[in-house]
């Protein structure tokens, strides 16, 4: 449910101050069970990769790709981008990389120009 959800969001937020094995934990168990909340997944993406887990953060990264509206998460649109490039780039996927990268700058870009 949303309500548990979001209890386990505020759990790893405040965890990942002293603790962020457990808090990666706490955000993939809200990523579950509410994925389409933006920034939930966008923190459980980042906890991922931080720990090494690049296949998990990659999936919640372009999770939220697939989900952020633009003009409302245009910040998890941009840093979604630029994280699954790192990730495409340590995999020496040079394209990849370039086409995330480009779909950042192109975000970024419509933000600049909506203001």
């Amino acid at each position: 449910s949303e309500e548990a959800a979001e209890a386990f969001r505020t759990l790893a937020s405040i965890t990942s101050i002293f603790d962020h094995d457990k808090a990666r934990g706490y955000y993939a168990v809200a990523a579950s069970l509410d994925p389409n909340h933006v920034e939930g997944m966008f923190w459980n993406g980042w906890l991922q990769a931080e720990a090494g887990s690049l296949a998990a953060a990659e999936t919640a990264y372009r999770r939220v790709v697939s989900t952020a509206k633009e003009g409302t998460d245009d910040w998890a649109l941009y840093w979604a981008h630029l994280a699954v490039g790192d990730i495409r780039l340590s995999r020496s996927d040079l394209s990849g990389a370039t086409a995330e990268y480009q779909g950042a700058n192109a975000n970024a870009v419509a933000t600049v120009a909506a203001r």
